[in-house]
């Protein structure tokens, strides 16, 4: 690992103010999520059925519950999911406004990035991919078993800042209109 060559203060400038204090049941109710408790989301993306598309979602932290049901829904800055991949299993090509996260936790993911997906890196678990705004890219699942990753989205508006070539657009419309 290399050593950051920037420079930061000498000593942090800790300031004094009031804090505050929560029961552990306060916690429980409305700051923590418990894996095991989380409620799939089965609506959040209109490829998560496909044949091609399959995964799973889950949301601990959801401002608002925009993404869905989410268990921790005071305001953030971002939103958290949990993805979970079968084996073969990817994303259709697309982009976002902001910055999004992932984070393997297990299984290899491969992202394939750029217009008409000519390039690929693979990910290992605990690696970090910081996803540009506006990057064409999918993943898919490249191992034999189901892969789960963590993702974190930059500010409150996800859903409605996605972004398709012409032929997705297309294909989604034309399954639409047939549904």
């Amino acid at each position: 690992m290399s050593q950051s060559t920037t420079q930061r203060p000498a000593v942090t400038d800790y300031k004094v103010r009031p804090t505050v204090n929560f029961t552990a049941a306060e916690l429980e109710a409305s700051h923590i999520a418990r894996f095991h408790e989380l409620i799939e989301d089965v609506e959040v993306f209109s490829d998560i059925k496909s044949a091609v598309g399959r995964r799973k979602h889950f949301h601990p932290l959801s401002p608002r519950g925009h993404l869905g049901p989410a268990k921790i829904t005071t305001p953030h800055n971002f939103h958290m999911s949990y993805v979970e991949v079968p084996p073969g299993s990817s994303s259709f090509l697309h982009a976002h406004d902001a910055v999004e996260v992932f984070i393997p936790i297990h299984g290899k993911i491969a992202f394939i990035f750029n217009d008409g997906g000519e390039e690929e890196i693979v990910l290992d678990p605990l690696d970090v991919f910081s996803v540009p705004p506006h990057m064409i890219r999918n993943f898919k699942n490249i191992g034999t078993t189901n892969a789960l990753f963590l993702v974190i989205y930059d500010g409150d508006d996800v859903l409605n800042k996605i972004y398709v070539d012409q032929e997705t657009h297309d294909k989604f419309a034309r399954e639409a209109a047939e549904r």
